[in-house]
């Protein structure tokens, strides 16, 4: 029965049987799991007879050799990194992947890398900075995508690894001597549809809504005339989801920077974005199909018949039984994404595309006052804002007295020379006039000259030049105003933009540091299962019984009863916060408890303060075992005061799964929900941005049109 052989420590030749077969093994399960870079985690666990006669073998280093599918030369090699003796007579046995080791070696260069013209390439220059990696160990890719590594330094081959097949999104295969990295894996299972009308005993199906979008919103560089982009940026057409009403009934957008429209357009069919993430449970045991050779990245198709709508997954987890080769259970689906990872990737998209976004962004439901695109808006409004994009020109109109009056474009610089130049012709055009008109009247006077005396002469020359003089001067003093007003209006909209840049980096600088810093904390402690506990609650005495304070909800919704579905009967629930008591007089109880049933059970006794005893930090845990929990319907906690005189304040408050208390974090929602906070000031600024942007350009039009004006009026008041 046994296929499971086990070897010494360090061994590297694993075509033989080793110290021998396993044959008395009892169990023998491998469960492989796709993270959601696309990499793929391995875990052996062999249950094997405390008696059994290779027993003395199963120490930690020992290699053990599994068959991972049907197909019998495919197999792979597990190092014991655990065991676990049971009463039952059994030891059970935790192998990791012995590719594992390669994972964990450290590069001679500090992990210093730069950008590389395709995946293989990257690999090679991995393998040729790690001293020992072995020579028959092979890195492969089909990949000849580039990609950029300068970005972070990488302690590990296994981080090195996981940050370039994250920034290709391949998939990684591991072999006995090798790690491959493909851009598609597993076979496409065509005979078979998983249905939610059926095998419900056997097919558990969840979705998902939260993360669709429906709209997007594409920032694009602008191209100078060679053809090559600059850091100024643009607003794309809007591309909207071919299933805008199928799932969501409001607008969900998103802005996002793209290299070009084509591929802006093309966001949806790649990411599948605006569809609902579906994951599936499958029992092959009670399903007629044959499940036997389905692999990590396989995909079957799924058809819901309350969304109707079909869609293909793939094999994101398996549990496969080496013994009878058999796969005993699968999952299907999305890679999971944790609130880490959703909080890194909003933190990369506030500090990559917001600091070059000069535009308003939609609003989440769609509803804002700004437009976007080729199409002239149809239903505007006063004081509604049109970002406008012809594929040449493009520009900002605003929506004033019933029509759409430009703002600025594209074109604006050429519009003010223009207006330059022309009146710089018009002034040429008098000044040739007025050379004409004086070579005229010279003549003019010379003629007269012969019958005038020659005093009359020259006083006729002499007022024909000071006529002549003026004009020139006339002519010189508007060019210079011209010019300065203009050097001015350019200079303070060059301040202001200065400004506002400053502003909004600023504003992108700190919303970084405190989404890194929450991050840095949430990885620290368990998770806090209260919301707002980063306000404190004061309560103040009255002296009086029963008397509540400070109401905590718990997040999303739940309630105690919610709390024991999720982690069981044998479950613990552990409360932790601080306290300080104030006032002239301090005295009487306090003590947290449930916003409704069970009420007690937070909590051992109350707290008894005084002026000796105003301050402290209390950790309780209850089981939630405890009679009421299984029912409870309570949907927070907050905290009770019995003939209190003075004040009771209470700060990091933290409700957490388990029995130990761990430092205080805040809920991953309100995290979320600080991110919302600083996006929305980053939005502001930028609105500022765009608004000062306005305002100086149409004072720059205005001052310029004004000084040319002013230019033709001086030279058509001049008298020649």
């Amino acid at each position: 029965m046994g296929n499971v052989a086990v070897y010494k420590k360090g061994t590297t030749n694993f075509f033989s049987q080793g110290l021998g077969l396993l044959s008395d093994v009892v169990s023998s399960n491998l469960k492989q799991t796709v993270s959601s870079t696309g990499n793929v985690g391995q875990k052996l666990e062999v249950e094997y007879p405390i008696d059994g006669y290779l027993v003395s073998e199963l120490v930690e280093g020992a290699i053990l050799r599994v068959s991972v599918s049907t197909n019998k030369s495919d197999y792979g090699v597990f190092e014991i990194v655990d065991t676990l003796k049971d009463d039952s007579g059994t030891i059970t046995v935790y192998g990791d992947p012995y590719y594992n080791r390669i994972l964990r070696m450290s590069f001679d260069n500090g992990g210093v890398f730069t950008k590389f013209p395709s995946v293989q390439s990257a690999l090679d220059a991995a393998k040729q900075n790690i001293t020992g990696f072995p020579a028959d160990f092979n890195l492969i890719s089909n990949l000849n995508t580039s990609v950029d590594l300068s970005e972070n330094t990488y302690d590990t081959f296994g981080k090195f690894l996981e940050a370039l097949n994250s920034a290709v999104h391949g998939n990684i295969k591991y072999s006995l001597n090798s790690i491959q990295i493909y851009s598609a894996l597993g076979k496409d299972i065509t005979d078979i549809t998983l249905r939610d009308d059926m095998n419900t005993s056997s097919v558990k199906i969840t979705t998902d809504f939260s993360g669709i979008i429906n709209k997007v919103i594409p920032v694009l560089p602008v191209h100078d005339k060679q053809g090559n982009a600059t850091d100024q940026t643009k607003v794309g057409t809007i591309v909207t989801s071919k299933y805008s009403n199928q799932f969501l009934d409001y607008w969900a957008g998103k802005v996002i920077h793209f290299d070009t429209q084509d591929i802006a357009n093309t966001y949806f069919d790649r990411t599948k974005a605006d569809r609902p993430v579906q994951t599936v449970d499958v029992d092959p045991i009670g399903l007629d199909d044959d499940f036997s050779t389905i692999n990590i990245f396989d995909t079957i198709k799924l058809y819901s018949t309350r969304l109707d709508y079909t869609d293909k997954l793939r094999v994101s987890e398996r549990v496969f039984d080496t013994l009878s080769e058999n796969v005993t259970s699968f999952k299907l689906g999305s890679s999971s994404v944790n609130i880490f990872n959703q909080i890194n990737e909003q933190n990369n998209e506030i500090f990559n595309n917001v600091v070059k976004l000069t535009n308003a962004a939609i609003s989440a439901n769609g509803k804002g006052t700004d437009y976007f695109g080729q199409a002239k808006p149809s239903s505007p409004k006063e004081g509604n804002t049109w970002f406008w994009d012809d594929g040449t020109d493009f520009g900002i109109k605003q929506y004033t007295n019933g029509e759409w009056v430009d703002l600025v474009g594209s074109n604006t610089a050429e519009k003010i020379s223009a207006g330059v130049t022309e009146a710089v012709s018009q002034a040429k055009a008098h000044t040739d006039e007025v050379k004409q008109g004086l070579s005229s009247d010279i003549a003019t006077a010379k003629s007269q000259a012969a019958s005038l005396a020659n005093a009359a002469e020259a006083n006729a020359k002499s007022e024909l030049v000071s006529q002549f003089n003026q004009a020139q001067n006339a002519l010189s003093d508007a060019k210079k105003d011209l010019t300065e007003s203009i050097a001015s209006a350019v200079s303070e909209r060059n301040e202001a933009v200065a400004h506002a840049n400053s502003q909004a980096r600023k504003y992108v600088d700190e919303a970084k540091k405190d989404i890194n810093d929450t991050i840095k904390a949430l990885a620290v402690g368990g998770r806090n299962l209260l919301l707002g506990t980063e306000n404190s609650a004061t309560g103040i005495g009255t002296n009086s019984i029963n008397y509540a304070f400070g109401n905590y909800y718990l997040a999303g919704d739940k309630n105690v009863s919610d709390l024991y579905s999720k982690y069981g009967s044998s479950g613990y629930l552990t409360i932790s916060f601080d306290w300080v008591a104030s006032g002239s007089t301090i005295s009487g109880t306090f003590i947290p408890q449930w916003v409704g049933n069970p009420w007690d059970g937070l909590a051992e006794s109350s707290i008894k303060v005084s002026s000796t005893n105003s301050s402290g930090h209390c950790e309780w845990t209850v089981a939630l075992s405890t009679n009421g929990y299984s029912s409870g319907d309570a949907t927070g906690i907050r905290f009770r005061q019995d003939n209190l005189q003075g004040n009771i304040t209470i700060s990091n408050l933290k409700l957490e799964s388990g029995n130990k208390a761990t430092d205080w974090t805040p809920a991953p929602e309100d995290v979320v929900l600080d991110y919302t906070t600083k996006d929305n000031e980053i939005k502001e600024t930028i609105t500022q941005y765009k608004e000062n942007i306005n305002g100086h350009v149409s004072k720059l039009q205005t001052t310029a049109q004004t000084a040319v004006d002013g230019l033709k009026t001086k030279i058509s008041q001049t008298d020649y």
